[in-house]
């Protein structure tokens, strides 16, 4: 249906599709602003302005996809930075952006760093919502900035943009780093993707377009059931992390977390000039039962092994490097 033929119909395209500012008031996300977002199509999600406009709950059709730990949506004034403080305040969700200048195992490189980085923790700046025609596409965009900065330190800057449009299964996610500074600086983010009940479940499989496999914690031969099979939740059970090295397809990687069973499913595609590796964060526990697939520039190691490997990559002053997402959702 055209643009002209569409708002004959209705008063307000809220009635169809809408992009809304709320502000959580009470328990841990007490003050937290958030975005709520619905394009029309059965396609719902919310954008959490205060941690780094990153992406919490997502469903479609009513069906939820993404996995939300036991902390919930909680402020980012509840960061804690040493050690695995990180888990206190994650939420989990479609999306967490690790990084910008470290993530992974808490280690001690130049400083004392924790698990995965400052960036969720960090409230977007000049948060726009826009919903506009552009031809006969009815879009929805929300844009913000997000800066780790530091005296005597790094100043890097996200430029982050979340695109959906009306009648659409597509959320996009657009970002642009940039090193504001003067000195070259660690460049490692981690998209960590993460899945969870209905979609994830004994019916549901992974695939992705990995050619290489390993197992973080063992150097035994990681099996395709390993990979790609989940089970019924276990009350007592440890994580399991793969590292993955994809194949190339014109400058993109991508995999899917399907449920045959319940015709649902998430396609993931992401640039993969920066992100050298999927990691598969794999954790059937009873209470934290998820799937968590993360592109990333490095393993999750910790930033010091990285440095040791030779691995480590820098944003050299004014450079900017760009990295874009695109999640699929499908019901039936």
């Amino acid at each position: 249906m055209d643009n002209l033929l569409t708002k004959k119909y209705v008063g307000s395209m809220e009635q169809l599709a809408y992009a809304r500012k709320v502000k959580l008031e009470e328990g841990k996300g007490k003050n937290t602003s958030i975005i709520q977002v619905s394009n029309g199509s059965g396609l719902a999600f919310t954008v959490v302005t205060d941690r780094g406009l990153d992406i919490a709950n997502a469903s479609i059709k009513g069906v939820n996809v993404s996995f939300i730990s036991k902390t919930g949506i909680t402020s980012p004034a509840l960061y804690e930075e040493p050690e695995l403080g990180f888990l206190r305040s994650f939420t989990g969700g479609l999306l967490t952006t690790c990084g910008m200048t470290y993530y992974g195992a808490p280690c001690y490189d130049e400083k004392a760093l924790g698990l995965h980085g400052r960036m969720t923790s960090i409230p977007a700046d000049q948060v726009s919502i826009s919903t506009e025609w552009v031809e006969n596409e009815y879009v929805i965009k929300i844009q913000g900035y997000i800066k780790e900065n530091s005296v005597f330190g790094e100043n890097i800057v996200l430029k982050r943009e979340i695109v959906t449009k009306y009648g659409t299964n597509e959320i996009v996610v657009n970002d642009t780093y940039t090193n504001e500074g003067f000195e070259k600086a660690p460049f490692m983010v981690l998209y960590h993707c993460n899945f969870g009940y209905p979609l994830l479940s004994p019916m549901c499989y992974v695939e992705s377009n990995s050619v290489k496999t390993e197992d973080r914690d063992s150097d035994e031969l990681v099996t395709l059931r390993d990979i790609h099979s989940f089970s019924e939740p276990m009350d007592t059970i440890d994580e399991k992390v793969y590292f993955h090295q994809t194949k190339d397809n014109n400058g993109y990687s991508s995999f899917s977390v399907v449920n045959d069973e319940l015709k649902l499913g998430v396609d993931v595609s992401y640039s993969n000039e920066h992100l050298l590796y999927l990691i598969q964060w794999k954790l059937m526990k009873s209470g934290d039962y998820v799937l968590g697939m993360e592109p990333a520039t490095n393993k999750t190691t910790g930033r010091d092994l990285a440095r040791a490997d030779n691995e480590l990559t820098f944003i050299n002053p004014q450079e900017e490097k760009k990295i874009s997402l695109k999640f699929e959702l499908f019901k039936g």
